[in-house]
């Protein structure tokens, strides 16, 4: 049974939620991958140390965990967005009434001239280096270097 009946089935086609499933269907493993890595990564000391000076699980998480996991998380991120961002297959397949932007790129190609296809490769090209210019500060090698002293 194909993806798109089974949607069918499930009531999801044209419908914002399964096209989110199916984008998430793809990405949540690759995310899960990036992820796990970058919190095995953090030492346990650094946890600990934060529970001796009194910070409780949930402000540990929030002010030593997740700062020192940020580059991950912008990796994370940035490749999800634009797995979603250039995906064309589950928007043509499970999308038939809404036209979102795949399928609008689709038709400004397969109907527009050169002029109209440069424009709107502009114009997919320009969020995607705006994205990436705000989380290029997050991007940075080396940031669990020197968390635990010897």
């Amino acid at each position: 049974m194909s993806v798109a009946t089974r949607f069918a089935q499930l009531g999801l086609t044209d419908t914002y939620w399964g096209l989110a499933l199916a984008h998430l269907t793809g990405v949540l493993p690759f995310i899960a991958w990036i992820l796990v890595g970058a919190f095995e990564a953090i030492p346990s000391d650094v946890e600990a140390a934060a529970s001796i000076d009194g910070a409780s699980r949930l402000a540990t998480l929030w002010r030593v965990v997740l700062p020192m996991t940020a580059p991950a998380l912008a990796v994370a991120a940035l490749f999800a967005w634009l797995y979603s961002w250039n995906e064309f297959l589950y928007a043509r397949l499970l999308t038939t009434s809404q036209n979102t932007l795949p399928l609008q790129v689709f038709q400004a190609i397969d109907r527009g001239t050169r002029q109209q296809m440069a424009a709107v490769a502009v114009a997919l090209v320009l969020p995607i280096l705006g994205i990436v210019a705000v989380l290029q500060r997050h991007l940075r090698p080396g940031a669990l270097a020197g968390a635990i002293r010897g």
